[in-house]
């Protein structure tokens, strides 16, 4: 979607996610996204890039990612996930990803990295042959981001 756009042949698509989105089945309609952050992230991407269409489904998210990181004690790569969502909401909701972002800088670790975390999951699930890709890089890169965003918001 980042990389088409919100052309004719992509309104289906665009107009299934939103549907997806509202009604919560995120996770239920795909192999990769273990969770809904996964695939609100990526729209998220998106509609940073232009994707304007998928304005409905993002608002959906970031509240969302606004109650979780109000209720959930997330991980820092979900934390830094949900930051990143609640932000690209039309109406930011600062004072969540604020907090947020303390308790992410809290969860570094001493040289200023966050602990590897598994991304996804691949092998075949109908057998034991599965395996867990995790990274401290991805998580680290994707914690920054956040707070990056964070502080850009307060300076605009």
């Amino acid at each position: 979607m980042a990389v088409i756009g919100a052309e004719e042949a992509t309104r289906a698509a665009i107009a299934w996610l939103i549907e997806v989105v509202a009604s919560g089945r995120e996770v239920a309609t795909s192999l990769y996204y273990r969770d809904p952050l996964d695939l609100h992230l990526a729209l998220t991407r998106a509609l940073v890039v232009g994707v304007d269409a998928l304005r409905p489904a993002i608002d959906v998210a970031a509240e969302r990612a606004r109650h979780r990181l109000r209720e959930e004690n997330l991980s820092p790569y979900r934390r830094a996930q949900a930051m990143i969502v609640a932000g690209a909401s039309a109406s930011p909701f600062l004072a969540e990803v604020s907090d947020a972002a303390a308790r992410l800088v809290e969860s570094a670790n001493a040289d200023g990295c966050w602990p590897a975390e598994t991304l996804y999951v691949a092998g075949n699930t109908e057998s034991a042959g599965l395996w867990h890709y995790q990274s401290w890089a991805v998580t680290t890169a994707l914690c920054v981001r956040a707070l990056a965003s964070v502080a850009s918001t307060k300076r605009g």
